[in-house]
């Protein structure tokens, strides 16, 4: 799918359902951009992920340029310098950080562990993010017992990244979403957001 095309069935497509399914069915569905006529590659690279969270082959997906060939936020073709974002969605390695986040807020509590003034506002984006189903795993907070999770999540990806894996020579990152609904929920929001951005620059 071209970007034009992609900007004609979504400026089409009414609220609800129906933008539902078309978050389902180019965003989420199918072989990604990236991985064109490599789906055993593809398969690969999903299953080192699966294998070091203990998750399924549902729970993958690849998100943004790297699944859709383009940005449809940037209107900039897939290149070498995109990242291929990854979404995971378990609801088991949620309440593992969930619960990781729990010890935190009671370690701040009880005065054991701080913040400084710029902390916390990462630490209520990260809280924000969390609200709608995702953990962003860049705001995950430096303190213990967060950050230990934190420098493993990205340690692992960066494995993945720049030719040390199926993939190719791109920087990998990941967020991880509670379940299907709430990666749905986020993604079609997206959506609206650049069909607003296509109805201002049709009426300008």
């Amino acid at each position: 799918m071209k970007l034009e095309d992609f900007e004609a069935e979504l400026t089409a497509a009414s609220e609800g359902e129906e933008l539902t399914e078309f978050c389902r069915l180019h965003l989420l569905h199918g072989t990604p951009f990236v991985f064109h006529g490599r789906d055993a590659d593809f398969y690969s690279f999903k299953q080192r992920i699966c294998a070091q969270y203990g998750i399924n082959h549902t729970e993958v997906f690849i998100v943004g340029s790297g699944k859709l060939g383009f940005s449809p936020l940037k209107k900039t073709e897939f290149s070498l310098d995109s990242d291929i974002d990854v979404a995971i969605v378990s609801p088991a390695l949620w309440e593992q950080v969930s619960d990781l986040g729990r010890k935190l807020e009671y370690r701040l509590r009880a005065s054991e562990v701080s913040f400084h003034k710029h902390q916390w506002k990462k630490y209520h984006d990260y809280l924000r993010y969390g609200a709608l189903g995702w953990v962003r795993p860049d705001l995950i907070p430096q303190k213990p017992p967060m950050v230990e999770f934190k420098q493993q999540w990205f340690d692992f990806f960066n494995s993945l990244s720049n030719d040390r894996s199926e993939v190719g020579n791109y920087e990998v990152t990941a967020g991880l979403f509670r379940s299907q609904t709430h990666l749905e929920e986020y993604t079609t929001d997206s959506l609206r957001k650049i069909r607003k951005q296509l109805e201002v620059q049709a009426a300008s």
